[in-house]
Formats: structure tokens, C-alpha cells, sequence
């Protein structure tokens, strides 16, 4: 028995059971983006049709943080800079 001819004949089976399987998995692959694909058309098609509906109103803290914040950002009744006044002596004056 010639083992060269069969090491060829395994190398040549594997070769062609590996391209039947990658034609396989993208073939599979095709299919499921498809359908993922179709349901997040859907999805997008639903949440633009009925909206996203109601949401939670926000908490009372939350609002004062956000008060407290949008004062601050703007300016309004924040502290006013104070000048320090240096003499002719270097010393800090009021």
C-alpha cells in the first residue's frame, strides 16, 4: 500500500470537507443578519410609530441639584469677587 496515495487522498477529503463547511457557515451567516436585520427594522419601525413612551418624571433632589447648577453656570446670585488691595508696603489692605 502506497501511503503517499492515501496522505493525498485524506489531504484532498479535508480540503474539500473544510470549503463545504465554510460555504455552510456563510450561508448560515446570510441568513441570521438577515432576520437580525428584519427585526431591528422592525424595532426601529415600532419605536418611531408608537413613540418611547412615557418616561419617569424626574426627582425632586434632581431638580435642585439642576437649580442649584443652572444658577451657578449663569451667574445669578453667586458671590460677588472681592479685590484685595496691597499698600505701599506690600501688605494686604481692606
Amino acid at each position: 500500500m502506497d501511503w503517499g496515495l492515501v496522505t493525498l487522498a485524506v489531504v484532498v477529503f479535508h480540503v474539500c470537507l473544510s470549503l463545504f463547511l465554510a460555504r455552510m457557515v456563510i450561508l448560515s451567516l446570510r441568513l441570521e443578519l438577515d432576520e437580525l436585520d428584519s427585526q431591528i427594522s422592525q424595532a426601529i419601525k415600532a419605536i418611531i410609530e408608537g413613540g418611547l413612551g412615557d418616561f419617569e418624571p424626574p426627582n425632586p433632589i434632581q431638580q435642585a441639584i439642576a437649580e442649584l447648577l443652572k444658577t451657578r453656570m449663569l451667574g445669578d446670585g453667586g458671590p460677588e469677587a472681592v479685590q484685595i488691595l496691597r499698600g505701599d508696603d506690600g501688605k494686604f489692605s481692606q
